[in-house]
């Protein structure tokens, strides 16, 4: 049984879509791909690292609002609770295919010059209080090690 019905879900990832339209900046998305049987078992503590460009599928341009260093009493309503560092915290539209591990690459002029890098991974996804579906998706993120 449901508690909301399925067109006001839709209203809201809607509303949600448009708000991070607005507010947002234009990232590349790198969504990995699953692995095959063959390139599982190519990955032995002997070779080489694979290129990115055979585990990631193309890059989606999409947007993101990404609040740099939260208010931590923010986070609490989130569900989060942090002793010493803060997470920053990605916004993203409704966009099904995101798994963890996936990646983002964040134009130099939106972001700050303490990570050193460009590309943040998709550590932790923040979903809060969903019922029968996820309205908007909130992710923790963190500099990719490459």
């Amino acid at each position: 049984m449901s508690l909301l019905p399925l067109e006001t879900i839709n209203v809201f990832r809607d509303t949600v879509d448009k708000i991070i339209d607005i507010y947002g900046f234009e990232v590349e998305l790198y969504i990995p791909e699953p692995a095959t049987v063959e390139q599982r078992e190519s990955l032995d503590v002997y070779m080489e690292k694979p290129d990115d460009k055979e585990h990631y599928k193309a890059p989606i341009v999409t947007k993101v609002f990404i609040e740099w260093q939260p208010d931590i009493k923010r986070l609490r309503r989130l569900g989060i609770f942090t002793e010493d560092n803060l997470p920053i915290v990605c916004w993203l539209k409704n966009i099904p295919e995101i798994t963890r591990n996936a990646y983002i690459r964040v134009p130099i002029q939106y972001q700050k010059n303490e990570w050193g890098s460009d590309e943040f991974e998709l550590v932790d996804c923040l979903v809060k209080n969903t019922y029968n579906a996820v309205v908007v998706t909130a992710w923790s993120i963190a500099p990719r090690r490459k």
